[in-house]
């Protein structure tokens, strides 16, 4: 988390899919440190990108497209 220097800790995964593979990482990058509810308003920014996000707890949290770009199930 680069606002306290310590590891992020609410996040176990993120996966992101999108046309642009630098702008996917960041993304991602940012979800993990933000959480799924944190990383609201920034996910409306980035409306051509897709994301699945598993919190710590195991509660998986994804956008709607996702299901179109993963073929395995999610359970």
């Amino acid at each position: 988390d680069p606002r306290t220097g310590r590891p992020a800790n609410g996040t176990s995964l993120v996966a992101v899919a999108g046309p642009i593979l630098t702008k996917a990482y960041v993304l991602a990058e940012a979800l993990l440190v933000t959480g799924w509810t944190g990383g609201q308003s920034m996910l409306e920014k980035f409306e051509d990108y897709d994301v699945l996000l598993i919190d710590r707890a195991g509660q998986q949290h994804t956008t709607p497209g996702f299901t179109a770009h993963w073929t395995a199930p999610l359970n």
